[in-house]
């Protein structure tokens, strides 16, 4: 008998438990596009990812944006305008398409972008500037 007492209570808990996760996963599927479409949208909130999920490429960006910054002539006003996209290399990883904005001599701003290699903890291995197409 006490078999049968346990097993009505059971199911009354596994389906309380259903029922609430039925009524959480809406939400949960929202929260994912809105991460989903955020990581896509805001340049901030995916480099906040990629430092958590991928150390290792996040450091490696970090650095060529860095030496970006060094490569132009006025260090004080220059800005990243697009962090560029890193790709994984035998020997560590290769950023391309870093865009900077310094202070033009003739007002306003110029634009050159910057390509580099890092070692796979995220040393720097070589940098190039480019002038911006």
């Amino acid at each position: 008998m006490r078999t049968n007492e346990t097993t009505p209570r059971h199911d009354r808990e596994s389906e309380r438990r259903r029922s609430r996760f039925n009524k959480l996963l809406p939400l949960f599927i929202v929260a994912g596009f809105i991460l989903f479409i955020a990581s896509q949208e805001i340049p901030g909130f995916r480099h906040a990812i990629e430092k958590f999920i991928s150390h290792e490429r996040w450091q490696a960006a970090e650095t060529c944006n860095n030496k970006a910054l060094q490569l132009g002539q006025s260090p004080d006003f220059m800005r990243i305008i697009e962090t560029g996209e890193v790709h994984k290399t035998e020997k560590g990883f290769f950023i391309e398409k870093i865009i900077v904005g310094e202070m033009a001599e003739q007002g306003g701003e110029q634009r050159f972008s910057v390509d580099c290699y890092t070692d796979p903890i995220g040393n720097l291995v070589r940098a190039d500037r480019r002038k911006q197409d």
